[in-house]
């Protein structure tokens, strides 16, 4: 069998067991443990994200450079009196770039927030399950006020 496959595999049992975990995370009696996976997931969306923009702004600089040689040459060609037909200019328009790279921002941002939501998911499922299986917040301690009374 090929790598692939068990990239394949690996992933699946790791996706599960990821599913698994914050299910039994957001089942604990304490609302804090399963938040630690939505949250992990958001932060490395952000992180991502950011490296994605910072990576698109180093590049866009890289292209406004080679723009510059480029019309650098043109301008000494023309001085020179050599045919210039315009085809060494590279032609990104600096807010197309700009555009480009939000949206490339944006579109990562969401796509890496998708385990976030399905996290999420998760854990609103599993709390209003275990809410209405106790009867509400704190109804042990409401039972027992009225007891008292």
């Amino acid at each position: 069998m090929n790598s692939s496959f068990w990239v394949l595999v690996f992933g699946g049992v790791f996706f599960i067991a990821t599913i698994l975990l914050q299910v039994y995370l957001s089942k604990r009696e304490s609302k804090v443990p399963g938040l630690v996976l939505p949250v992990i997931t958001f932060l490395i969306a952000v992180f991502v994200t950011v490296e994605v923009i910072l990576a698109g702004v180093m590049y866009g600089e890289t292209e406004t450079q080679v723009q510059s040689v480029a019309i650098e040459n043109k301008e000494a060609a023309i001085e020179n009196e050599e045919a210039v037909d315009g085809s060494d200019i590279p032609g990104i328009d600096s807010n197309d770039a700009t555009t480009q790279f939000i949206l490339v921002g944006i579109a990562t941002f969401f796509l890496y927030n998708l385990p976030t939501l399905l996290y999420g998911g998760i854990y609103i499922f599993c709390r209003k399950r275990k809410n209405m299986a106790d009867g509400g917040k704190n109804s042990a301690v409401d039972k027992m006020k009225i007891q008292d009374l």
